[in-house]
């Protein structure tokens, strides 16, 4: 993940993306800042040629137009500058764009920090846009990654996993890169394929082959149960609501463990057909704050999917003191 100081913006929001994106927005509303991590790409010459990281101006290319963190928007046409920021390579532009009946000026860079990329897309409705660039610059040379340096087997490039967070990361974990996301306003959903998202989406049975994923934050919990949630609740009682909720049956009784020093709860479950299985785990954070993860997939399935979900499983964190500080 990426640290960011703010330099002159304030109100630090989130778009509602499953990824390491966020939005800082001036007091006076004129200006906006996008960051997004962006997965390093790698490539070689042979198989026999050391791996090597895409330079920023190719990076760009994969994504078709670069000002995809902009609806709706008309612009220029770009003229690339090579940059270094903290002796790592860079590429920067200067755009107009015309959105929704305004014209604004802004400035985009694609930087590599570390074991990551990171895009800056800036803009404002000033009439000029260098009046961005020191803000920018500060915010790109501030940067520093924690994500680890990638692994290589002998097939190619292992990609590290994705980051989903709340707002200023009160609510954070990992999930497989190549997963499908949904993210709805009280849960984030994650899917193996397009096709487990098809499936899951009409309520079909899903095979051993795919798996539907849902986390819900201690923040978003309230919402999903609808303003009925019951901050004194057990957690065996949010296992059963959640159950209840979601139309899956027990399968055996709550198991009590501890993840990274939270206790957690976990039950199996089923559908009511018995085709579908799947558990659910409450992290109990104190006070009252649980945070629900969920899978499901055909029968027999979950054992395929283990390491993934492991992976989330471990890299589940909320930090109440993020937002006891806004």
């Amino acid at each position: 993940m990426v640290n960011i100081t703010s330099g002159d913006l304030s109100e630090v929001g989130f778009t509602e993306k499953p990824v390491s994106e966020i939005r800082l927005v001036s007091l006076d509303r004129k200006s906006k800042i996008y960051i997004r991590e962006i997965e390093p790409m790698y490539s070689r010459a042979s198989t026999t040629a050391e791996w090597e990281r895409t330079a920023p101006i190719d990076l760009i290319g994969n994504f078709g137009d670069p000002s995809f963190m902009s609806r709706n928007s008309g612009r220029s046409e770009y003229t690339w500058t090579d940059i270094n920021i903290n002796q790592q390579r860079g590429v920067m532009t200067y755009f107009t764009r015309n959105q929704y009946g305004f014209i604004k000026e802004g400035l985009l860079l694609v930087i590599e920090v570390g074991n990551t990329d990171v895009m800056i897309d800036a803009e404002t409705r000033d009439e000029n846009a260098t009046d961005l660039e020191s803000v920018v610059f500060s915010l790109a040379e501030s940067m520093v990654s924690t994500r680890p340096a990638p692994n290589f087997d002998e097939t190619g490039y292992v990609a590290p996993p994705a980051t989903y967070f709340e707002k200023n990361c009160v609510f954070t974990f990992n999930y497989s890169p190549e997963w499908r996301t949904i993210v709805r306003s009280e849960q984030v959903q994650l899917f193996n394929n397009e096709e487990a998202k098809r499936v899951h989406s009409l309520n079909d049975t899903l095979s051993s082959e795919q798996i539907a994923v849902e986390v819900i934050s201690p923040t978003q919990l309230p919402s999903f149960f609808i303003g009925n949630f019951d901050p004194m609740a057990t957690p065996e009682e949010i296992l059963q609501t959640y159950a209840i909720a979601e139309g899956l049956y027990p399968n055996g009784t709550i198991a009590q463990m501890t993840i990274n020093a939270i206790p957690v709860y976990r039950l199996v479950v089923i559908t009511e057909d018995e085709k579908v299985e799947g558990f659910i785990m409450a992290y109990d954070f104190g006070d009252g704050a649980y945070a629900i993860f969920s899978a499901r997939s055909g029968e027999g399935g979950l054992v395929n999917f283990e390491e993934q979900l492991t992976q989330i499983a471990e890299s589940i964190k909320y930090n109440p003191e993020r937002l006891e500080a806004e």
